[in-house]
């Protein structure tokens, strides 16, 4: 995503879709031959496949789709060896990477960085984003970097980009902060170039209102307007001619991001939902009797209108057109797509994009 200033709504629409590798690849080349114009994201579960991997192939098999990270987690990589990672994907796809980094919470608790959850703020992630963004913006913009932070630091004489006389690209590779953290928010309001609201709550349009209004913050801190900065929205997204379908398709997911307090806190459910808490209990109950298939059993409808943008395509189009009034600019369809990812696609590309970017 270049610069430039953006107005509020929706200016394009990306996917990023968990798959085999050569699903991955060939989803990729599928959505540049339909014109999806929001780029091609992919995140990285714990131990599972490298984004950057993925992205490396899929960079030399596509000359014109917009690639990003969504997101690889800072406690994973140290920033240098993301800047690493993001220059040669930059030059592998001719100047369409976009680099978006998170924290990852499952990862500090899955590799004993942390206890839980909860504990997960005493390995300060706040500073290790602030460290992450610093490194890799200087190191991407040709900077030979000298840095002591209090999570990563680069020291004396320094480091810089050398791949043996290769230079960048581009001096500028964007980078996107993801994250449900307020302060982290408003760090990405003041120091980059977009946001990727978190997938486990960003179908609700309190959660979106509320988030925006931390990166507001922090882009009139820096002095910028929240117009340049890019407000992209990791969905949990199902499409299909069927509704029923495509609304059933996510219940697993949904079923997994209620009961892994991980990957959500239910204070944020109830705060910016109407889901009863009654009903979050019954999730995670199940979940440990039963495993993610007895979980999924008991989420309810309103869970899933409140939790995921699902349905026929008239159904999602609607609920897509209300957060691009709130302020998104780039919803990502993230994972599910629907029950049939090729004809997920090409419903995004004839039916939805069409519909939202010119309303």
């Amino acid at each position: 995503m270049s610069r430039v200033l953006f107005v509020r709504g929706i200016t394009g629409f990306g996917i990023a879709p968990f798959a085999t590798a050569g699903e991955t690849i060939r989803y990729a080349i599928l959505a540049e031959k339909y014109g999806i114009d929001g780029g091609f994201w992919l995140g990285e579960g714990l131990h599972g496949r490298s984004a950057t991997a993925l992205l490396s192939a899929i960079a030399v098999q596509t000359k014109k789709i917009e690639l990003g990270t969504a997101i690889i987690g800072v406690y994973n990589r140290h920033p240098a060896i993301m800047a690493m990672e993001a220059a040669t994907i930059d030059e592998l796809s001719n100047g369409r990477f976009n680099l978006g980094i998170g924290v990852n919470v499952s990862s500090l608790v899955m590799h004993g960085l942390a206890k839980n959850a909860t504990a997960a703020t005493e390995v300060r992630p706040y500073q290790a984003m602030k460290d992450a963004v610093e490194i890799t913006s200087r190191l991407l913009s040709g900077e030979r970097v000298v840095y002591r932070g209090e999570a990563f630091s680069l020291p004396e004489p320094g480091s810089a980009l050398d791949f043996h006389g290769f230079k960048l690209v581009r001096k500028h590779i964007p980078i996107f902060i993801g994250s449900r953290s307020p302060k982290t928010l408003e760090l990405a309001g003041r120091k980059t170039d977009g946001v990727i609201l978190s997938r486990s709550m960003s179908a609700s349009g309190s959660y979106v209102t509320d988030s925006i209004k931390q990166i507001s913050e922090g882009a009139r801190k820096s002095g910028r307007s929240l117009e340049e900065v890019i407000i992209a929205s990791n969905l949990t997204f199902s499409i299909d001619k069927d509704s029923e379908a495509a609304r059933n398709y996510t219940k697993k997911v949904v079923a997994l991001y209620i009961a892994d307090p991980t990957l959500t806190a239910k204070d944020l459910i109830l705060q910016h939902s109407k889901v009863k808490p009654e009903d979050l209990d019954n999730v995670k109950r199940a979940f440990e009797r039963g495993g993610i298939l007895e979980a999924s059993k008991v989420v309810t409808p309103e869970m899933i209108d409140e939790l995921t943008v699902s349905g026929s395509p008239d159904e999602c189009i609607e609920k897509l057109e209300r957060l691009g009034k709130l302020g998104v600019n780039v919803p990502i369809a993230f994972d599910l797509l629907g029950p049939n990812p090729d004809e997920a696609i090409e419903l995004i590309a004839k039916r939805v994009i069409p519909t939202i970017r010119t309303k």
